[in-house]
């Protein structure tokens, strides 16, 4: 893998559903994703975001635009494919396509800590499932793992393990696209979000510059935060009476605090925009520039 290799590209993609009474699912959506890299796809139900993978991963095939995958992609759906009558085992046996399943079987297994693996799939909980859609899709070969919704519908010890075991695949070099509305499971693995609505790209950002986002409200908002002369900070725009500022590289949270109070305000919250609000925010119309 040579950094800047191209995993998935995708450039001016469209799709609509119906013949009569159009539904459009995706309008214009472009992005290029590196090998190796972890992406996060956030929207609500509706976005276009399970409608996205099912193109990258070749599954619906007619649509506008290009779509280029650089190798074999693994997609693990939302809702489980497996066969509930069989055994886990039997499971991946099924989709398998290498020499050594035994051994495959058993290291993935260990990776994953799939117990019971001899259980039937119907005797499984929904994170037991979700751990097996993933197996599945290792073993297909794949380099590229499309994951939709992977958190949906489990407790916060399953997630903060499902989380871990996409830290181990992304430090393996695998690349990563995946859909949630859930995004504190991926605030420190994703290195790029694209935050979608009505399937369009409302708006793309890295991880460093989300890390530098806070959120500020003055007690006296008669104090104006302009930053035509300022270089430390910028003004992205307002959510919920609260200013958007992205802290400028080489500064810190302090400096920033000290310029506003040397220009007279009178803070009355300073805080690093969390994903969540960071989204909502950007859903709900914030004036961005």
């Amino acid at each position: 893998m040579k950094p800047g290799n191209k995993a998935i590209m995708i450039h001016n993609l469209n799709k609509q559903f119906g013949i009569v009474r159009k539904n459009t699912a995706l309008i214009n959506v472009s992005m290029e994703i590196d090998e190796g890299r972890c992406v996060a796809i956030v929207g609500h139900n509706g976005a276009g975001k399970t409608t996205l993978l099912k193109i990258v991963s070749g599954i619906i095939e007619k649509y506008g635009g290009t779509v280029k995958v650089s190798s074999r992609c693994g997609f693990c759906p939302e809702n489980s494919v497996n066969f509930d009558f069989m055994k886990a085992s039997r499971n991946l046996k099924y989709y398998y396509q290498g020499t050594n399943f035994k051994e495959d079987s058993e290291n993935i297994f260990n990776k994953l800590k799939i117990e019971n693996s001899s259980l039937h799939v119907k005797d499984f909980s929904k994170g037991m499932k979700r751990k097996l859609d993933i197996a599945r899709a290792i073993l297909s070969g794949s380099n590229i793992l499309l994951l939709d919704e992977p958190f949906d519908g489990l407790d916060p010890v399953v997630s903060k393990e499902l989380s871990e075991i996409i830290k181990q695949l992304k430090k393996e070099g695998r690349t990563l696209l995946i859909s949630t509305h859930q995004l504190g499971n991926l605030e420190d693995i994703a290195d790029e979000f694209y935050f979608f609505q009505k399937g369009m790209i409302l708006r793309a950002m890295n991880a460093d510059e989300i890390s530098r986002i806070f959120a500020i409200k003055l007690k006296n908002p008669e104090i104006s935060l302009e930053t035509s002369k300022k270089s430390s900070y910028h003004i992205m725009g307002v959510s919920e009476g609260k200013i958007l500022i992205r802290i400028n590289e080489g500064y810190a949270e302090n400096d920033i605090i000290q310029e506003i109070i040397k220009d007279g305000g009178r803070i009355e919250y300073f805080s690093r925009v969390s994903l969540n609000d960071l989204y909502l925010a950007i859903s709900e119309g914030a004036k961005f520039v």
